[in-house]
């Protein structure tokens, strides 16, 4: 599936035959005043009165009119009008068109590609209708179909821009970064100004995790025109930020605060020095940027009424804990939970309904319910509240210094029948469970490696190697097996995102784990389990840019890449810690 929603053909003026007769050149009170109603606004009038012109006499101008005060109507009105236009124009290529674009935005593709295909029937140069056909394609989804449909517009024309935009869409929806990004470059190229073309780009880099120069050129070119534009100065420090240039992305951060940011900017521009703060290692000023996620608006937060707690004792009190963030960082956050029971006279922690049991098992000294709406009375019956993510910024040096360190406590019964299920008639080979993707938006693609990559390590003997990659891996499994000569083993038995319990238990099978930065890795940490960590070039704050070890997991050791793109190093490091074991 894409990384995000499906881009529909956008619906424009009707391109069909257009007027002999305009109105106000002889046209009829009727349709000019089916023009004075679009005009003053009331486009249902004004479609009525052109469609009964239209009906009474079937005049080119009447029909344009309707297509265009149709197309000002609400989109349910809108598909509705243009049905009937169509109705009595079947075979008018631009009304036809401009239905199958309302019909794609409504979802309802399959009948969006025939009034395409109705339109390249009647006017087969139709170039709009071909590209149109190709996303309509894409949305049913066939992107086979989708990919032919927009080869097909440059067969017409080897520069439309818009088809190499609607390659880069099928490259999206198969998860082939690079090539999407190549696409939606040629589209650019072509139409610089386009900002949709030129925003496709902008999320395929990210995506693939190349391309920073030239989103870094993009983000300067912006700031010529206008040096204040506060979203091209937050692009602007992120990507800075992905080639380790710290000291130039505190820089455009200093020019954003010279601004007049509203709260929520202020909050993600407070989070990004965090951030920054945390990959230089300066974690006393990390925490407390990082403690402002909490007013941007991309954080939820829960709907409790407690006081807020800001680090005060809690000798004789009772404290609520909300999870937020994904299952990793709750993993990583509830490392202070030792420090935070032996401070509170009680502890609640509001989590997800699939993590609510092993938290519980791990630590039986606190009450762990399902987050609900409105919350538990559990939840309300507490002095004060915190996410989770808070908790550092009060703990961490007493974490430091010595804490408690809890493993998480996995299912050990179904850690027995994962073992006996992998290892089969090879009881004395090593299990190596292996990850490869990470599925967040703003670091997943300089995170993930193409699975192919594994190959050396996979050839190692006397090892079983089991997927433990959340989501659909077929086709990932099959590249493997083509690349290494390796079947990987593959668990259909349940779901990583939804049975939490089975997945830690099928980590805590392991002898090792090779995985990239995502929930495998922190399960693993978590669990006590050895763990080859593989890190990009400017890896995750929690990482930091330096070092083999990490104070969130002590069995985790860290393998970074020593150019972008390229997991050789990170890999041949992993092999010899297996080989330690």
């Amino acid at each position: 599936m894409s990384r995000r929603p499906r881009r529909n053909p956008r619906t424009k003026p009707a391109k069909g035959a257009r007027g002999r007769n305009r109105p106000g050149h002889g046209a009829d009170a009727r349709l000019q005043a089916a023009v004075d109603a679009v005009n003053g606004g009331d486009a249902q009038t004004g479609f009525d009165l052109a469609l009964d012109e239209l009906a009474a006499t079937d005049r080119d101008d009447a029909a344009q009119v309707a297509a265009q005060a149709a197309l000002y109507l609400p989109p349910p009105d809108a598909r509705a009008a243009f049905a009937r236009l169509a109705g009595l124009r079947p075979d008018d290529p631009g009304i036809v068109n401009d239905w199958g674009g309302l019909l794609c935005q409504a979802g309802e593709f399959r009948e969006a590609a025939a009034a395409f295909r109705h339109v390249l029937a009647l006017a087969p140069d139709n170039l709009s209708a071909q590209v149109n056909l190709g996303h309509a394609l894409l949305g049913m989804p066939d992107a086979e179909a989708a990919e032919a449909a927009f080869r097909g517009a440059l067969d017409r024309d080897a520069n439309c821009a818009a088809a190499f935009d609607g390659l880069g869409a099928v490259a999206d929806s198969r998860r082939q970064w690079k090539a999407a990004a190549e696409a939606y470059m040629r589209a650019v190229d072509l139409e610089p100004s386009n900002d949709t073309f030129r925003r496709n780009l902008e999320l395929a880099l990210i995506a693939s995790g190349t391309g920073a120069e030239i989103r870094e050129r993009m983000y300067r070119a912006a700031l010529l025109d206008q040096p204040n534009d506060i979203p091209s100065l937050f692009a602007l420090a992120g990507v800075l930020h992905d080639q380790r240039r710290i000291a130039a992305a505190r820089e455009v951060v200093a020019r954003l605060f010279r601004l007049d940011l509203d709260e929520d900017q202020e909050a993600r521009a407070r989070f990004l020095c965090g951030e920054l703060d945390f990959l230089d290692g300066d974690r006393g000023a990390a925490w407390e940027g990082f403690s402002w996620r909490r007013k941007a608006k991309r954080y939820p937060n829960r709907p409790h009424v407690q006081p807020y707690w800001n680090g005060e004792s809690l000798a004789g009190k009772s404290v609520l804990v909300w999870g937020e963030q994904g299952i990793g960082e709750m993993i990583m956050f509830s490392r202070f939970f030792p420090q935070l029971i032996a401070a509170a006279s009680r502890v609640v922690y509001e989590t997800e309904a699939r993590m609510v049991s092993l938290f519980q098992r791990t630590f039986p000294e606190i009450e762990v319910i399902a987050a609900e709406d409105p919350p538990a009375r559990a939840a309300a019956a507490t002095d004060v509240q915190t996410a989770i993510g808070d908790l550092g910024r009060w703990f961490w040096d007493d974490y430091l210094e010595g804490g408690e360190m809890r493993r998480f406590v996995p299912d050990t019964g179904r850690v027995a029948e994962f073992r006996a299920r992998y290892l089969g008639e090879a009881p004395r080979a090593q299990l190596v469970g292996i990850s490869w993707r990470s599925e967040n938006p703003r670091f997943g693609g300089a995170k993930s490696m193409e699975p192919a990559a594994f190959a050396p390590l996979l050839k190692r003997p006397d090892t079983v190697f089991v997927d433990l990659q959340y989501g659909d891996t077929a086709e990932e499994l099959r590249q493997i097996r083509q690349a290494a000569g390796v079947a990987v083993t593959h668990d259909q038995g349940f779901d990583q995102k939804v049975d939490v319990e089975a997945f830690f238990a099928q980590v805590a099978a392991m002898d090792a784990v090779v995985s990239i930065s995502n929930t495998t890795l922190h399960a693993a940490g978590a669990l006590g389990i050895p763990a080859a960590g593989l890190l990009s070039t400017v890896p995750m704050w929690r990482w930091g840019l330096a070092g083999e070890s990490t104070p969130w997991h002590p069995s985790v050791r860290l393998f970074r890449q020593e150019a972008p793109g390229d997991w050789s190093a990170p890999l041949r490091q992993s092999l010899a810690m297996l080989d330690q074991l």
